[in-house]
């Protein structure tokens, strides 16, 4: 019989749906934020002026959903489109970087303790080995997903 309490995607789905969920609260409350508007201020945190398509990678936003997402966040203040030098990137005119502006910057710098309390919290009672062994245990899991993900796409083409 199948147990939906020791189904791996339920549980994975459970644990990540309780963090976002509280973390969304808070910043919705205290920094009118949604919790895609904080990946993708996390992301221009980690590496500064990335592409659209890197970003819905990194942030797992689909790209014109991001491209909504962007124009908010860039009516509020927080990003700023740049067209990077031509030989900078693939030579492509239409290609655009997306950067933080100070007050983005300012706004991820006050948010990045929170998030590592939600992340700290998360972890109660598990030793420092623990995490980070459930940490590249998960960045695994979502690498192999790859796999299927292209085995879709290779069935797809064959079908049409």
């Amino acid at each position: 019989m199948f147990d939906l309490s020791v189904y791996l995607p339920y549980l994975l789905n459970r644990a990540g749906s309780r963090i976002a969920e509280s973390f969304s609260e808070k910043l919705k409350a205290e920094h009118d934020l949604t919790l895609p508007m904080w990946r993708v201020l996390a992301s221009l945190n980690h590496r500064d002026g990335q592409r659209v398509g890197e970003l819905a990678s990194m942030t797992t936003i689909e790209v014109s959903t991001l491209s909504r997402l962007l124009g908010t966040m860039q009516r509020r203040g927080l990003v700023e489109r740049r067209r990077p030098a031509l030989h900078a990137v693939d030579g492509d005119a239409r290609t655009v970087a997306i950067h933080a502006t100070g007050a983005g910057q300012a706004l991820t710098a006050r948010l990045i303790p929170e998030a590592l309390h939600y992340e700290a919290t998360a972890l109660t009672g598990f030793t420092g080995d623990e995490a980070e062994m459930l940490k590249r245990m998960l960045r695994r899991l979502f690498e192999n997903m790859d796999r299927l993900e292209f085995k879709t796409v290779e069935k797809g083409r064959l079908a049409s």
